[in-house]
Parts: structure tokens; C-alpha cells; sequence
């Protein structure tokens, strides 16, 4: 979260300190830093969730992590179906200035603003429970060290 206001603030470094002010107070640029902080933070949570549960289930994440990344980084090919299965389809809904995804992407409507911080939360809720009941049959063995 501060590294998303620190960026914000070096957006307005040429424009100076009133000029900031001017555009945060009386611009939309106060919205704007309120919604990519919501977007920041529901971010966190709904990657957060999923890298625990990947984490709680492999012995090595790494390989599952990077396939997640790759699915995430390759989203703007992914067809309308497969792009509703990733958690960067209902973030980008919730910019306030939308993402060009360039000349190759698969053009989809983004979800509403609400069903997507739900969806978000619900997803988070559900993969933390899973990975909560994973927790719960794990098993400590402390003679084996």
C-alpha cells in the first residue's frame, strides 16, 4: 500500500506540491488514489489466498507459482471463458484509467464494480477455508528430523 501512494506521489513530482494538492483535492485524482488503493488491496488478498494454498499443498511452490504467473501474464490471450478463472480479470474492472492490453488481446467486458469485489472476497474466503482444512490433516511428525 505505501508503495502504491509512494508511486503515486512521484506522478505528481513535475506539478509540484500544489499542483498535487489541486488535483487530489478539487481533480479526480483523489478518487483515482482511493480506487487503485482498493484495487492494491484486494490484490494482496486475493493473490495472498491463493499463494498460501499453493504453499500448503506443494512441498515447492515454485513450479506451481510460475504457472500461476504465466496464466496471470498470459490473461489478455486467454479466451472469455478461461479469463473469468483468473484474479487480474476482476482487478482490471476496478481501475479507474482502463489497461490497454494491445493488439492481440481477446477484447471481454470487465465485471461490474460489485461483482467483482465480491467475487474477490469470496474467492479469498473459499481458498482460505480449503487451505484451512488442508492445515487441519496435516500431520507433525518430530521424530523424523
Amino acid at each position: 500500500m505505501a508503495s502504491t501512494v509512494f508511486s503515486y506521489a512521484l506522478i505528481y513530482l513535475p506539478v509540484g506540491v500544489s499542483g498535487a494538492i489541486e488535483n487530489l483535492t478539487a481533480g479526480p485524482g483523489g478518487r483515482h488514489l482511493v480506487a487503485y488503493l482498493g484495487v492494491t488491496l484486494l490484490a494482496c488478498i486475493g493473490y495472498g489466498s491463493l499463494f498460501t494454498l499453493v504453499g500448503m499443498v506443494f512441498r515447492n511452490p515454485i513450479i506451481p507459482a510460475g504457472a500461476l504467473y504465466v496464466w496471470e501474464m498470459l490473461h489478455f490471450l486467454l479466451p472469455p471463458a478461461l479469463k473469468k478463472l483468473s484474479v487480474i480479470h476482476y482487478l482490471k474492472g476496478l481501475l479507474p484509467v482502463p489497461l490497454s492490453d494491445g493488439p492481440f488481446a481477446v477484447v471481454v467486458e470487465p465485471p461490474p464494480a460489485a461483482v467483482s469485489v465480491l467475487g474477490l472476497l469470496a474467492f479469498a474466503a473459499f481458498v482460505l477455508a480449503v487451505t484451512a482444512l488442508i492445515i487441519r490433516r496435516m500431520e507433525i511428525r518430530y521424530t523424523e528430523d
